[in-house]
Parts: structure tokens; C-alpha cells; sequence
């Protein structure tokens, strides 16, 4: 059963991945360079976060805490990564043509999403993968009827989707609040920033529902429903349409 179990995890968490990677990624060398430099990025966010949870003594104690001071430092790193972007962007459309011409804005905040996405499943989904490897199965504590591996990859894989639909939002407000300049108040590119901001926060505290006794539900439910929210955003900000016989359906 552990093994049936360890092999649909996998497919849940890493077939999103995999197809996205076959499909637009692959095709790309400039595109492959961003994502490996992004997945990076994300390694490297998470290795500042645990050199401060073994630092500061509190953010031990408390999962609260330790998420309101580790996601501003991951929000952190993927602002600079914006950074290097923009003054990588010019050298990686002087590189040999691939056939994919062009890297845009849209391609790179895409793949750079998918970077973030794919090491951050990883690094969330190690650790039960490795418990899945023994006899059993272990209950989820928010739903006992339930394996505690099939929701665990549920979240992984949302939290991966979510990472890519996150980065194409925020690097479209970010480039476009660059673009303006400073000052002209609040506007667009203001108010995506901040919903990647709240969005990312609300999710992340949405992972601690079953340890203050919620039910599975409860985490789930409102996790998908933003990603479709979050999706909808993402697919708008790249412009992004889907046509039928020559017609634009949405």
C-alpha cells in the first residue's frame, strides 16, 4: 500500500512539473538557464531562512512566528532575483538563437515562477517522501480518515502551482512600477504587488490549520480556491487567450 501510496504522491507533486518542463521549458536553452538560476535562488532563500531559525531562539517555538519573519526573507530573494533579471535580460537575447527568438518578460517571470516552484516541492515534499518508504501509512491529524502523504502532496502541488502564478504577477507589478517611476500614488502594479504579499501569507498560515486542530478542508479548500483566484490573475496579467477554431473564447 506505502508504495502505491509513495508513487501517487510523486505523480500529484511532480507530473505538473514534468509536463511543463516537457513542454515549454525544454525547448529553450535561455529559458532552462533561468529556471535552474531561480531554483537556486529559492535554495539559497531557504538556507538563509534556517541559518535564522537556529539563530534567533523564539522562531523555534512558535510556527506563527517563524512564518512571519521567514516569508518577508523568501519574498526578499525573489525581489532580487527581479533585480538580476533585469540586468541579465539584455545579455541573455544577445545568446545564439535557440528557435525560440525573444526570451519576454512574461517567458522569464514564467519560468523563473517555475524554478521557485519546482525546488520549493522538493524541499517540502522530501521529507514524507522519505517517510513513505517504510511499511503503513500514517493518518493526516486534520482528517484521520485520510493519508496524511495524499494531502501532504496536494498542498505541494498547489504551493508549486501557486509559486508560478505568484511571479508572474508580482514581476509584471514590479516592471511596471519600474517602468512609472516614482511617485503617481497607488495603482495596478501597487495592488498586484500587495496580493502576492497577502496572498503569500495567507497561504502559508493556511499550512498550520492541522496543527491548531483544523480540519483537512479547511487547508484545502481555501488553498485551491486561490489558486484559481490567483490563476485567473496571472493568466489576465500575461495577456494570455485561448482560441477555438479562430475564436477568442476567453
Amino acid at each position: 500500500m506505502t508504495v502505491m501510496e509513495l508513487f501517487g504522491a510523486m505523480m500529484v507533486v511532480f507530473a505538473p512539473p514534468g509536463v511543463i518542463f516537457w513542454v515549454f521549458v525544454r525547448k529553450s536553452a535561455k529559458l532552462v538557464i533561468v529556471t535552474y538560476a531561480a531554483a537556486f535562488a529559492w535554495l539559497l532563500s531557504t538556507i538563509a531562512s534556517s541559518v535564522l531559525w537556529h539563530i534567533v531562539t523564539p522562531l523555534k517555538d512558535s510556527a506563527w512566528w517563524s512564518l512571519s519573519v521567514l516569508i518577508p526573507l523568501q519574498l526578499l530573494f525573489r525581489y532580487l532575483f527581479w533585480l538580476l533579471l533585469k540586468k541579465a535580460e539584455r545579455g541573455l537575447n544577445t545568446l545564439g538563437d535557440d528557435g525560440q527568438g525573444v526570451i519576454t518578460r512574461e517567458k522569464m517571470a514564467f519560468v523563473s515562477g517555475f524554478g521557485f516552484g519546482v525546488m520549493g516541492a522538493v524541499m517540502q515534499f522530501s521529507i514524507v517522501l522519505d517517510a513513505m518508504t517504510g511499511p503503513g501509512t500514517l493518518p493526516s491529524p486534520g482528517c484521520p480518515d485520510d493519508s496524511f502523504f495524499a494531502i501532504s502532496a496536494l498542498m505541494a502541488s498547489c504551493f508549486f502551482l501557486l509559486n508560478v502564478c505568484w511571479t508572474v504577477i508580482l514581476y509584471d507589478g514590479l516592471e511596471q512600477r519600474f517602468q512609472r517611476g516614482p511617485g503617481g500614488g497607488v495603482s495596478v502594479p501597487e495592488f498586484k504587488i500587495v496580493f502576492v504579499v497577502a496572498s503569500y501569507f495567507f497561504a502559508s498560515y493556511l499550512t498550520i490549520n492541522n496543527r491548531e486542530a483544523g480540519t483537512c478542508a479547511g487547508t484545502l479548500v481555501p488553498l485551491y480556491l486561490l489558486l484559481l483566484f490567483t490563476a485567473v490573475i496571472a493568466w489576465k496579467t500575461a495577456d494570455l487567450v485561448v482560441r477555438y477554431k479562430g475564436r477568442i473564447l476567453f
